[in-house]
């Protein structure tokens, strides 16, 4: 568990090989503790980016459904699909904050979830070690303006990693038709009769000696050869599909932004919004408005009734909360207003009467 906290969406290759032996390990727990910190160590890692994970996710589906598996392996192997998909794959284990300084509560957090063997809702404690990998621009207004920024690296390199597994089509398989024993000798019967037939008729048009030239057939290894070329032309490879992938791409505002995805992410020179600070995208960031001539455009929020009344497209956050504040009005909800405090009463703790419990 200590190695899986310390190495927390690392993917490191080494401590990732101690905890899959400890996997195997003929008691329970060890194994529970081992997959729970396997889950830490491959947190919001894309196949591309470390292919290892596509076999360690396989490694908990595996636990989760054996039916012989021990309950206590079980319920670690449940916890750690949980953990490698905290905050909806938004988020990761972090015991400093942006800054650099100590986050007490994550530490405190984690130091009680390590208890959860003796008391199974200390489990719950694990989200406050949890910081979001979020990237946020603000302008001096604290509203959220359309604004991008650039990725230098593949896309898929730090794309979402897969919810589960997909969904397998089994195919019909068709039941065996039942031959009799009688069926087989009647057809063999009258395939006999069919050769006798032919072997008449050529005797009788004096052709006996002569045999008819076979069909030329193209040999087995030349039919492989032609199919495995068509197949390479209509399928490209997989380096060729990896070349074809662009080398950089455009995150708009807000987004995610991995702590290892940032050391490739700037700010486009010629864009609009520049950062204030210039030590990081990540968290929040307040920018700077470098065109005041121009309108602002800001990111539509969404609320409660969006779904009723959704926002015109083009329209800015004013124009969208407008709109469902009036939907919400409409459907009866009131977000600004509280409701009314109950009056005042008297309490009396009447005494229960002889016989009563």
């Amino acid at each position: 568990m200590a190695l899986g906290i310390a190495c927390a969406g690392t993917g490191l290759a080494s401590a990732s090989e101690i905890l899959e032996r400890l996997a195997a390990d003929p008691s329970d727990f060890v194994r529970q503790g081992a997959l729970i910190a396997l889950a830490m160590v491959y947190m919001q890692h894309s196949e591309a980016r470390t292919p290892k994970v596509v076999e360690i996710r396989k490694l908990f589906e595996k636990t989760i459904g054996d039916m012989h598996e021990d309950v206590m392996t079980k319920f670690g192997a449940i916890l750690a699909y949980g953990i490698i998909d905290s905050g909806g794959r938004n988020s990761s284990i972090a015991l400093t904050s942006l800054s650099g300084h100590r986050r007490m509560t994550a530490v405190v957090g984690l130091a009680l979830f390590t208890q959860y063997w003796y008391w199974f809702p200390m489990v719950h404690f694990f989200g406050l070690a949890l910081r979001p990998t979020s990237f946020v621009a603000l302008n001096k207004d604290l509203k959220l303006p359309v604004l991008e920024v650039q990725c230098n690296t593949r896309p898929s390199l730090f794309a979402y990693p897969p919810m589960g597994p997909p969904k397998k089509v089994k195919a019909e398989e068709k039941a065996p038709v039942a031959v009799l024993s009688v069926t087989a000798k009647a057809l063999a019967r009258e395939s006999r009769k069919e050769k006798e037939k032919a072997k008449a008729a050529a005797s009788a048009s004096g052709v006996e000696g002569e045999t008819p030239e076979k069909e030329t057939k193209p040999d087995d290894m030349e039919i492989d050869a032609v199919t495995k070329s068509e197949n390479e032309k209509e399928t490209p490879s997989k380096a060729e599909a990896t070349k074809e992938e662009p080398t950089s791409f455009m995150i708009s505002n807000p987004s995610r932004i991995l702590d290892e995805q940032a050391k490739s992410v700037i700010w486009p020179k010629e864009a609009r919004y520049q950062p204030v600070r210039t030590d990081g995208v990540r968290g929040f960031i307040l920018v700077k408005d470098t065109r005041l001539d121009e309108e602002e455009k800001f990111v539509e929020l969404n609320s409660l009734a969006t779904a009723r009344a959704p926002p015109e497209s083009g329209s800015s956050v004013e124009t969208s909360v407008q709109v469902s504040s009036a939907a919400n009005e409409q459907a009866g909800l009131d977000e600004g207003s509280e409701p009314e405090a109950p009056e005042p009463f008297e309490y009396v703790d009447e005494e229960p009467a002889d016989g009563e419990n």
